[in-house]
């Protein structure tokens, strides 16, 4: 019967741009994961003399779990925050969403948004 050595495989990534459930594919024990929470939109401004304020950007986090494979995590990514709106009474942007990696309703990582400007 043949062998893999993991050290030959090449690391594989997958990135997640929706919010979705990942299985863990057959073979993985371990996994390396970057989460990054949603940009803060900007605010709106008075006039183009005064512009708004730029949003703030997500937070990054990072974690490396030990896991079995067919496990299935809950993938939620952040979006951006809404712009504010601009003219005489302008508006503050909107938070951008936190990213997060949940297991049976439990998180275990979280990428918080950023605030609006």
């Amino acid at each position: 019967m043949g062998r893999i050595n993991i050290r030959d495989l090449a690391p594989t990534s997958v990135i997640f741009t929706s919010s979705q459930n990942w299985p863990v594919p057959a073979g993985v024990y371990k996994i390396k994961i970057i989460a990054i929470g949603g940009g803060g939109g900007g605010g709106g401004g008075y006039s183009s003399t005064y512009v708004g304020g730029g949003g703030g950007s997500g937070a990054l986090s990072y974690a490396e779990l030990a896991v079995q494979p067919g496990t299935e995590f809950a993938i939620v990514v952040g979006a951006g925050g809404a712009p504010g709106t601009g003219g005489a009474s302008p508006t503050a942007g909107g938070s951008g969403g936190n990213t997060q990696i949940n297991y049976n309703g439990v998180y275990l990582l979280c990428a918080c948004g950023g605030g609006g400007g």
